[in-house]
């Protein structure tokens, strides 16, 4: 892959001009002379704060995402600097988006953004979820498109919706935007927002409920200029 060469004489370094709301890998070697060096070491991954999403493409493989689960109160969280909008009334099922662990389910790598629905009243009428916050100070968000690789499960056939949302706690406040067609294997959708004039901060995927299950894998996300 591509990086920054950063060379110090000393056992620590501060890093500069880092993104908000992404994963880095460094890698380590030691340099003894100009022809002495060791071999570099294996990955360190850390994240960097939450913060509005000022510089792009932001991409996102779930890979070094924490799985969860279906019940809220064990896994609170989608996932670092992520939201998400459940309302279904059981706990037990308000968990849902979730990140997902199987490689023989996810794109590449060997995790995915899961959605699942089923027509049980304990299950969300409506369930999303919420990308980190654009910082519209700095780019309109009819400048961006976002892409994902995405399938649905053997024949139950439903859409994905794609929109920008205002409020993170207000499903009235998403703004569809598009929506796709899933298939049951994984296909590439990109979904240009240059149609866009609302005043929505958050790109938000949803999943409704219907009358029989509903399934929605999504994996390699990517959220770039046009």
């Amino acid at each position: 892959g591509y990086g920054t060469v950063v060379i110090s004489n000393t056992d620590s370094v501060v890093l500069t001009g880092l993104n908000n709301s992404r994963y880095y890998d460094v890698y380590v070697r030691a340099i003894c002379s100009d022809t002495d060096t060791s071999e570099w070491s294996f990955a360190h991954t850390f994240n960097t704060d939450c913060g509005l999403l000022s510089m792009f493409p932001y991409y996102n493989d779930f890979d070094n995402e924490t799985a969860g689960g279906s019940n809220i109160n064990t896994y609170p969280n989608l996932m670092p600097c992520w939201s998400r909008f459940n309302n279904s009334t059981s706990a037990s099922y308000q968990g849902y988006p979730y990140v997902y662990n199987s490689v023989s389910s996810a794109y590449s790598g060997s995790r995915y953004l899961y959605f699942y629905t089923s027509s049980s009243s304990l299950y969300a009428d409506n369930q999303v979820a919420i990308l980190p916050q654009v910082d519209t100070t700095v780019v309109n968000m009819s400048d961006l498109q976002i892409s994902f690789y995405a399938k649905r499960s053997s024949s139950y056939v439903n859409k994905l919706y794609v929109g920008i949302m205002s409020d993170t706690n207000d499903l009235a406040s998403f703004n569809m935007v598009d929506s796709v067609d899933l298939q049951t294997a994984y296909t590439f959708h990109e979904i240009l927002f240059d149609q866009y004039d609302g005043f929505g901060s958050f790109v938000a995927l949803r999943l409704d409920k219907g009358t029989t299950s509903r399934y929605a894998y999504v994996d390699n996300l990517t959220l770039e200029l046009i």
